[in-house]
């Protein structure tokens, strides 16, 4: 039988000093959540590392660590 892991569990899967990242549910279509983990990068390298470019719609840092990140953007 398969289980539904949470975004958490999922999280926590993701290998501590290296980047990786999922995609949590933000509750709507054209908003996507991003989080994951990083070896110390500065928020302009991860936003390159996932090919987002910083304007005024996108991305936004809802938490930064040296070690974490969570950020949202627009998807439309």
């Amino acid at each position: 039988m398969y289980k539904h892991k949470t975004d958490e569990e999922r999280f926590n899967e993701l290998k501590d000093g290296e980047f990786g990242y999922i995609y949590v549910a933000s509750g709507s279509s054209i908003i996507c959540r991003i989080r994951g983990k990083h070896p110390n990068m500065k928020p302009k390298e991860i936003y390159e590392k996932l090919h987002l470019r910083e304007n005024p719609e996108m991305p936004r840092m809802k938490k930064f660590t040296d070690t974490e990140f969570e950020l949202t953007y627009f998807n439309d």
